[in-house]
């Protein structure tokens, strides 16, 4: 009796050791699109290729980000380089919107419209970012979307996040999406 109560609390610290284990943010960087960013305990990766990662919790799609090459053309990245600051945020802002219709069409978001828009630095890189609202046809609920991207003159990479939140659970993740989008770092 008493081994089986010594083996049933092992069991039972194990478990919590491996539950609090769990419960601890974990950085995920990827090699090839040369970035790590943070995700809040739950989050996990459910998807990975050559640019980008996705992540869910539980059945909750949370995030795509990635890096991806907008040029290896010397003569465009000397252009770009040239760009002043005014110019480099319109062109942003340009990209952002474009994005933003792209992923909209492609995640089936209809009757989207932008609620805040505004241009920022993420990890040291010029960015803009774009919050809208629209209803997913697939889904059948409300989402709100946040898109990122920022540019890294030097190296010719273009980093973008998206995220597609139902807007029931916005506000329950927004503290969570925060976080990890400053988290994000280019290696």
């Amino acid at each position: 009796m008493k081994r089986a109560l010594s083996v049933c609390l092992l069991i039972a610290v194990l478990c919590l050791i491996g539950c609090a284990g769990s419960s601890e943010p974990k950085v995920y960087s990827h090699s090839q699109a040369r970035f790590s960013i943070t995700c809040p305990a739950g989050w996990s990766l459910t998807s990975q290729d050559n640019e980008m990662y996705e992540f869910r919790r539980g059945d909750v799609k949370l995030i795509e980000v990635g890096g991806f090459i907008f040029s290896t053309d010397p003569e465009e990245i000397e252009y770009m380089n040239s760009l002043s600051e005014s110019e480099l945020k319109e062109f942003l802002r340009s990209a952002s919107l474009d994005g933003l219709e792209g992923y909209c069409e492609e995640a089936e978001i209809m009757n989207w419209t932008i609620s805040d828009q505004f241009h920022m630095s993420w990890d040291g890189r010029p960015g803009y970012r774009i919050r809208a609202n629209g209803y997913s046809d697939p889904a059948g609920v409300d989402m709100t979307l946040d898109l990122i991207a920022a540019i890294d003159m030097q190296s010719g990479m273009l980093y973008m996040l998206a995220s597609q939140i139902s807007k029931s659970q916005y506000e329950a993740t927004k503290v969570d999406l925060e976080a990890a989008i400053q988290s994000f770092r280019v290696n």
